[in-house]
């Protein structure tokens, strides 16, 4: 029976620029989306016919709400396949946290079936496909640090070098879908909101690259904090926290919960202690 055992990073949204509402409904984007070592493993299998996915969390959704299941349809509707696949995944990644934890399933297996049958699929078609299941998708593909735009469809590979990174995960998610609404109200109330930085990913990956990192750090915003911190000050706490005790830069990752610091690899003060000593706690990881 042909398998594989693939990795699913979870990622940061080092920065995150959110523009106005779309007519198709969605809104365009600009973020650089950072994989990690953190990762869930998703095991897949050519088994008897259907598709099965199991998992070791009560937190994920079974069958076709599983956006696992979701990935796994589609490419096989896609690549004209009849559907057989056995996959089993292997959870580490907080869920609901904004790390991406279930988009990175799909895109694993959608690199997974497409690796078992012989790449039947082009990259720009599994790209295509992931969209669909979620603005996500496209850019985990990839496996690298990418420049994501528009709905999160294109995408540009960047180069930065190994970041240390703290995730603090409060335990409770977040609606993405509550926080596009809330900041779409909140923009409307507030026409100062409609005034933004814009998050310029080529000068920003620049001074990452360079070692600029106080000037960097001052460049990653997140276009949701405003709402999302106003609902949970404890995540605002958690930023000031980090940013206060070592971190150069810190934000929220996605629409949230998780609010994450950027370390320096050698030498740097550790918030970690401070964090804690506050009642929260963190996890310790790199990026890719």
């Amino acid at each position: 029976m042909p398998s594989l055992v693939i990795k699913a990073p979870a990622k940061i949204n080092l920065g995150l620029e959110v523009g106005q509402k779309r007519r198709d409904g969605f809104h365009d984007i600009t973020t650089i989306i950072v994989p990690l070592e953190l990762s869930d493993s998703v095991r897949i299998s050519l088994s008897r016919p259907g598709i099965r996915v199991a998992t070791d969390s009560k937190e994920v959704p079974e069958a076709e709400a599983n956006l696992a299941f979701q990935a796994a349809d589609r490419f096989f509707q896609a690549a004209g396949i009849k559907p057989s696949a056995d996959i089993r995944i292997s959870k580490r990644v907080p869920v609901g946290a904004g790390l991406g934890g279930g988009s990175s399933d799909a895109a694993a297996v959608l690199l997974g079936l497409n690796r078992l049958h012989r790449k039947p699929l082009s990259d720009l078609r599994l790209r295509r496909i992931g969209l669909r299941i979620g603005s996500d998708v496209p850019a985990l593909l990839c496996r690298k640090p990418v420049v994501a735009r528009g709905r999160g469809e294109r995408v540009r590979q960047i180069r930065l070098p190994r970041l240390g990174v703290l995730l603090l995960v409060p335990g409770y998610p977040v609606s993405t879908r509550w926080a596009y609404a809330r900041l779409d109200a909140f923009r409307s109330t507030r026409k100062s909101a409609l005034t933004s930085p814009r998050l310029l990913p080529k000068i920003l990956g620049r001074k990452v690259r360079n070692g600029e990192l106080a000037s960097a750090g001052s460049r990653v915003f997140n276009s949701f904090e405003p709402v999302v911190f106003e609902r949970h000050p404890d995540l605002a706490r958690a930023k000031r926290l980090l940013l206060e005790h070592g971190a150069w830069a810190a934000a929220l990752s996605g629409s949230g919960s998780t609010v994450y610091g950027l370390v320096h690899r050698t030498g740097w003060q550790d918030p970690m202690a401070a964090l804690h000593r506050h009642g929260f706690r963190c996890l310790k990881t790199r990026s890719c």
